[in-house]
């Protein structure tokens, strides 16, 4: 995208013409791809119309209601839901018609094994509908479906959480090294997987999507007028639109994330670390960065409010009510 600027001179020929997806598909997939300012702007234009090309279907996610084992658990939910989509498939286009299911990571798949509603088969990494077992069923992860079309695809991760779609895990600073790491905006290298895995279909998208834990992604896409929703999907959940928040220190684009040196999530910058390594429990704590407590053996000073006051300091997580470390530092600047 810096081929013009570094060279002095370039003459750019956009390819704009599709004739893999529908007109519909296209101008929501673009639109959602180009929300990243560091993409090149262009419409593509299709030969191809369909009404209502992209999806959505809601499963609960309700752990209290599904408990983790048994029939009712919430992985069994979701295994229902993507047969009751197979299904919906099939109704309009036969049995014949190949589908692609798509997950972030190769776990997604024999997740689904588990289920009552399919097999998984380790040797041609295959996953088997035990309702639909002659349907042309593939699964890819979103990184190896690039280029490949399908009639139809069915996006099987749209979850917040840190394995979903995008994914919230920490980057490994040993890869960091040696791979480009885009971090210009918000889950940019997670936007152009999701639009790689809205735009392998020839027809339409389906993605199943936990009733409680949306990925940001989902909430986004609910708002463009060509997408239908079978379902309800908790728009008020508040942990999916944290990472949009800026770091008071660099400005980069702090993600909220689970952090496994500290044991819980955390707004925790996109920066190189060896540049900007904030984090904080809280941003109310502006600029003050939690850290290891240097009085104690094995406690941290995370970010807390004073009593019958508007403001914050650093303590030890271990204070334990006056038992334990009694560590605090003071915050000059609160935001």
């Amino acid at each position: 995208t810096k081929f013009q600027e570094e060279m002095g001179y370039a003459d750019v020929l956009p390819i704009t013409r599709t004739y893999r997806n529908a007109q519909e598909l296209i101008d929501i997939a673009g639109d959602f791809i180009q929300q990243n300012p560091s993409q090149f702007k262009k419409r593509l234009i299709s030969p191809k119309s369909i009404r209502k090309p992209i999806v959505i279907f809601s499963y609960s996610d309700d752990y209290k209601k599904n408990p983790i084992r048994g029939k009712q658990g919430v992985l069994e939910q979701k295994g229902l839901k993507l047969e009751l989509v197979l299904e919906k498939i099939i109704q309009v286009d036969g049995i014949r018609n190949n589908i692609l299911l798509i997950g972030r990571y190769g776990f997604d798949a024999s997740n689904l094994g588990r289920t009552s509603c399919f097999l998984y088969d380790k040797d041609r990494k295959k996953l088997i509908s035990k309702k639909y077992p002659h349907l042309n069923l593939s699964f890819m992860t979103a990184h190896s479906s690039k280029g490949l079309t399908y009639d139809n695809v069915v996006i099987i991760n749209a979850a917040n959480e840190i394995y979903g779609f995008p994914a919230q895990i920490d980057d490994d600073p040993v890869m960091n090294l040696v791979t480009y790491a885009d971090r210009s905006y918000a889950f940019a290298e997670e936007r152009r997987l999701f639009y790689v895995a809205m735009t392998r279909t020839r027809n339409r998208v389906f993605i199943i999507v936990p009733k409680l834990k949306p990925s940001a992604f989902i909430l986004e896409l609910m708002k463009y007028p060509n997408v239908i929703v079978h379902g309800k999907i908790e728009t008020d959940y508040q942990e999916v639109n944290k990472f949009a928040k800026r770091c008071p220190i660099c400005g980069y684009h702090l993600q909220f994330r689970m952090n496994k040196n500290y044991g819980f999530r955390l707004y925790i910058c996109t920066n190189e670390p060896e540049v900007c390594d904030f984090m904080t429990n809280d941003l109310n704590g502006g600029a003050a960065s939690i850290k290891i407590c240097p009085d104690c053996k094995d406690g941290f000073l995370t970010v807390k409010k004073k009593r019958n006051e508007d403001s914050y300091f650093l303590g030890c997580i271990n204070y334990n009510s006056g038992k334990g470390c009694l560590k605090t530092e003071h915050i000059k600047h609160n935001i």
